[in-house]
């Protein structure tokens, strides 16, 4: 059997596969469609939020006019010692604003697999600035090279009620 290639079966060809796209696609949008949200876990003091190998736990957030301080725990649930590095958490306002410590008694360096520490990270900032968040972001070396590039570093958040 041979088949000749008239305009009217390239137009049919053309019409059948673009049938075909419309079909797919719309089957596509349905599975994306259908998909549920996925919620967003809200942590606040007291919840151990995990970034990375490390657990941070804050156990107390105290203001005193432009000085923050953060009572916090930080546990290596990793399979190695890891570094902690002291700029790990910030604090973030209501508007975006991110703040850096004065002081860090947290990051003490290298924490073995199992092991915590336990300190304080104290902040200086306006005393109109609410709203407050600790932004955290294990990886502190990548965020800083961010930073340096323009770019927006990532941060998982806890609600220090401030």
């Amino acid at each position: 059997m041979k088949i000749q290639l008239t305009k009217g079966n390239i137009i049919g060809g053309i019409a059948i596969v673009l049938g075909l796209v419309v079909i797919i696609s719309w089957i596509l949008s349905i599975d994306i469609a259908n998909e549920p949200p996925q919620p967003t876990k809200q942590y606040g003091i007291g919840d151990e939020l995990i970034d990375g190998p490390f657990g941070f736990t804050i156990t107390e957030a105290k203001r005193n006019g432009e000085k923050v301080t953060l009572i916090m725990r930080v546990k290596n649930h990793g399979s190695q010692a890891e570094t902690l590095y002291s700029g790990t958490v910030r604090l973030r306002d209501v508007d975006g604003k991110l703040y850096e410590h004065d002081s860090d008694r947290v990051a003490k360096g290298t924490l073995n697999p199992g092991m915590e520490s336990e300190g304080k990270i104290t902040f200086q900032l306006p005393e109109d600035a609410r709203g407050l968040e600790a932004a955290i972001n294990a990886n502190a070396i990548q965020a800083a090279v961010d930073k340096s590039f323009g770019n927006k570093a990532e941060y998982k958040t806890i609600d220090i009620g401030l």
